[in-house]
């Protein structure tokens, strides 16, 4: 079901109030116009304030359904990634009430066959999007990232790592600074082989996919989180 509503934004650069659409919920199966903005803008919520004219966006905070890709996908902003678990929490139970065995939906049969995702953040949104509409092996797309970032080393695990298109065989990402949020020039890729390979001969694959297990939040910077938490309880 699509929900959508106009609200008003201050801009982050001027203070001026600016009238925007907001999306709480989109059927990407129904919403075919709105997918295509979505991917090819760069996410929703694009504003271009009616007085300094720099153009800023709203963080997501929706729900998307796409069940002829097994999709169900809820976007938070991205300043709440610090409450990932709390959050992912909440959204499996959501799912389950909809689409779980104890559910009186009706959907139960369609729980079986469709992944409950959580992301934070526009670029984290679309990617996920992309992932399933082009039917690609999410797992390995998450290791792909985490791949790049080990051989970067230090500095690469400053950068978020946002699928893009795969070219010639490789996985290519596009790089965002975790704390600027912005876009920057370099590019990654990595080829097919190389994450097969790890996946098939490496005895690693076994713990990192393990991170993966039953959860909403399946990203790469699961593990960098779930890292910080730890040196910072033992700590």
């Amino acid at each position: 079901m699509l929900l959508m509503k106009n609200l008003t934004s201050v801009c982050p650069h001027c203070q001026s109030k600016n009238a925007f659409t907001w999306y709480g919920s989109l059927n990407l199966d129904r919403d075919t116009k709105i997918k295509t903005d979505l991917i090819e803008s760069g996410g929703l919520s694009l504003i271009k304030c009616s007085d300094c004219q720099i153009q800023y966006q709203e963080e997501p905070d929706l729900a998307i359904i796409y069940l002829s890709k097994r999709l169900w996908l809820i976007g938070h902003p991205i300043h709440q990634i610090s409450n990932w678990e709390r959050l992912e929490k909440e959204s499996l139970q959501n799912f389950s009430g909809t689409f779980g065995p104890n559910a009186n939906s009706g959907f139960e049969a369609l729980g079986l066959k469709v992944n409950p995702r959580v992301v934070f953040g526009w670029p984290a949104l679309i990617e996920k999007v992309l992932i399933y509409e082009n039917n690609l092996n999410e797992k390995l797309i998450e290791l792909a990232k985490y791949l790049i970032q080990k051989n970067l080393g230090p500095s690469g695990y400053e950068l978020e790592l946002r699928f893009y298109q795969t070219d010639n065989n490789q996985f290519v990402f596009r790089s965002y600074n975790q704390k600027t949020r912005k876009l920057l020039a370099d590019k990654f890729s990595i080829s097919s082989e190389i994450v097969e390979s790890f996946k098939n001969e490496n005895s690693d694959w076994g713990d990192f996919e393990k991170h993966f297990e039953n959860t909403a939040w399946f990203d790469s910077l699961r593990l960098h989180h779930y890292q910080s938490k730890k040196n910072t309880t033992a700590a």
